[in-house]
């Protein structure tokens, strides 16, 4: 009941801020569970977390070169693939047979397929939704391991390659058991990934879903800093994980805690005024929530614990 108060409280705000500026308009906001297209949208802003580091060890700057490798591949090394010399954080070899019928998006590089003198797909047309480099066809392979011998920076590829290389990332994270260095490098990788192309929806859902759980097992008691941009259709694992925290612990929630819960909130959108003025539209958050609770806003354990699940972006 506090919360809701609180919260009509701040659209009346907001509503008269949005009443008093030409052209704005209110987002609109879903509870749909489907699947958002692997397509391109406009650019937006992201927050950097601190992991966020220039990454010397992706493509041509490699320290070793490996003969005939299997499996994993580290930052660092690198391979020779159908003539091409291509850096680590990447699988090579046919995929492990307990795998093979499950993992459906394959992340491993099989040189013993077929590949194409010169890559022709660049946009990545001739890709499924779900891309495996077993799958696709000899040129948008080449086309993929030319992408790979380059920093993986160029944004005229499509988001299918992007996502084949990203998903040898999420399972080397998640499936195998990297050193928390070597997590860090992964994690590093994706914001960096995330930053170049995050302007694809898809990209910026699924990849901002596993830095989302990444951060939080990296760094579990971290403190969730407000912002404007959403994930997906659900609060942050992160950020439930802090509140969660600080209910057990018995401590009363501030102004810093909740805004950011109700600035991640799928059903508490921010209207165009908060958003382009936040840094005010926070202070008077703050002013307000200080006004009712100085002491802050305490909290009642929940019976239930928290659960949470991730759904890999391979599928």
């Amino acid at each position: 009941m506090v919360l809701s108060w609180f919260f009509r409280r701040l659209k009346r705000e907001e509503k008269a801020d949005a009443k008093s500026e030409p052209g704005s308009s209110q987002p609109r906001s879903t509870g749909s569970s489907s699947p958002p297209t692997r397509s391109s949208l406009g650019q937006t802003e992201y927050a950097s977390s601190g992991f966020r580091q220039p990454n010397p060890d992706v493509g041509r700057k490699a320290k070793a070169k490996l003969n005939n490798p299997t499996g994993w591949i580290k930052a660092g090394d690198s391979v020779t693939v159908a003539g091409r010399e291509i850096g680590g954080m990447i699988y090579i070899g046919p995929s492990p047979l307990p795998e093979s019928r499950y993992w459906g998006a394959c992340p491993f590089i099989n040189p013993s397929l077929p590949v194409a003198k010169t890559g022709s797909d660049i946009a990545g047309d001739s890709l499924p939704y779900w891309p495996s480099y077993g799958d696709i066809s000899p040129q948008a392979r080449a086309t993929f391991l030319d992408w790979l011998a380059t920093d993986r920076s160029d944004k005229r590829f499509g988001p299918g390659y992007v996502f084949i290389y990203f998903y040898g990332l999420e399972r080397r994270f998640f499936v195998e058991t990297p050193s928390q260095g070597e997590r860090l490098l992964l994690v590093a990788e994706t914001e960096r990934l995330l930053g170049v192309y995050g302007q694809n929806q898809s990209i910026r859902n699924y990849l901002g879903k596993f830095l989302d759980v990444a951060r939080t097992m990296l760094v579990p008691d971290k403190d969730i800093e407000p912002g404007v941009e959403r994930t997906g259709y659900e609060l942050p694992l992160g950020l439930r994980v802090a509140i969660g925290r600080m209910a057990k612990k018995g401590l009363p929630l501030h102004a810093n805690n909740l805004l950011a819960w109700y600035a991640a909130h799928p059903e508490y959108p921010l209207r165009t005024a908060a958003k382009r003025a936040f840094p005010e539209f926070r202070a008077l958050f703050e002013q307000l929530f200080n006004q009712k609770y100085p002491e802050g806003l305490k909290m009642s354990m929940p019976k239930r614990a928290l659960r949470a699940s991730y759904s890999a972006a391979s599928g």
